[in-house]
């Protein structure tokens, strides 16, 4: 998050897009695991209970996930 906002700077850059950190925003990544994630975790069940859920807490999970699958 604020590495973009290093590379990229802030404010409005003409497109429609606005490039701001603010405390909603650094608010609701520090609480998203408790307060988001089992509201999603609720809704994959609810919606999806035969899919295969695949939940990759690092990077280094995510790249022996796509490491795997690109074997399969």
């Amino acid at each position: 998050m604020f590495s973009r906002q290093l590379r990229h700077g802030s404010g409005h850059k003409g497109n429609g897009i606005h490039n701001r950190i603010h405390w909603g925003v650094i608010k609701y990544v520090a609480t998203y695991r408790r307060s988001m994630r089992p509201r999603v975790l609720a809704k994959i069940h609810e919606h999806a209970v035969h899919a295969d859920v695949v939940l990759l807490s690092s990077r280094r999970s995510v790249r022996r996930w796509l490491a795997q699958a690109a074997r399969d």
